[in-house]
Parts: C-alpha cells; structure tokens; sequence
C-alpha cells in the first residue's frame, strides 16, 4: 500500500496525523510505503510505514526494490524447493542402491555356502 501527496500547507497534513487514520494504516495486511509532502514534512503515518520516502519517486524506487526482494524470495524458494526434490530423489537412490546391495551379498553368501558343501561333499 502506498500513500503518496505532494507539498503544501502543514495544516493539509494534520489527516496524516489523525489516530484512526494511523490505526486503519497499521492494520493494513501488506507492506506500507508513505510518500507525503517533501523532505522536510513528517508525519506520524511516516512513524508507522515499513518505509518512509521524501519523494513519489522515492516512493517509487522503494516499491521496485520490494518486489525485487519479493521475486528474491521467491527464487531462493524455488531453488530450496528443487534441491529437496533432489535430495528426496537421491535419498530413494541411495536406499535402492542399498537393498540392491544387501539382495546381492545375500547370493554371494548362499553361493559361498554351496561352493563350502559342494567342496565338503566332494573331499570326504
């Protein structure tokens, strides 16, 4: 949410000052950019914003920069998203691999049991 107004007077700012407006501001759901009046204009609207800016193009830049972090955010999740499918993939790899392996030391040692008897049958 942004709230941008130009400057003027100091007593055309008193609404940004008013407790129902700065409550109905801090209540609101998403992230809050005020832009009001210019540098030198404070209000307490500009108190409670997750960022203040002197200019609309301030305001401007912020809200690009918010949602480079938010495409950010939602690439690195992306990222942890894939290597856990990889990991959980290779997770099922490596236990095939090793109930292969425990399969196949199973016929190694039947087939040293019989190579032991057929050689105990055939020297006694």
């Amino acid at each position: 949410m942004v709230i941008i107004r130009g400057g003027g007077d100091e007593v055309d700012f008193d609404v940004f000052n008013d407790l129902n407006v700065i409550d109905a501001w801090i209540s609101l759901p998403s992230f809050r950019i005020s832009a009001i009046g210019h540098s030198k204009d404070r209000t307490y609207l500009d108190i409670f914003s997750d960022r203040s800016c002197d200019t609309p193009t301030a305001a401007a830049v912020g809200i690009r920069e918010e949602i480079e972090k938010i495409r950010l955010k939602q690439g690195i999740s992306q990222i942890i998203q894939d290597f856990q499918a990889k990991e959980k993939e290779l997770n099922q790899k490596i236990q095939e691999l090793k109930t292969k392996l425990s399969t196949e030391r199973l016929v190694i040692v039947a087939l040293l049991i019989l190579f032991i008897i057929i050689f105990l049958i055939k020297n006694f």
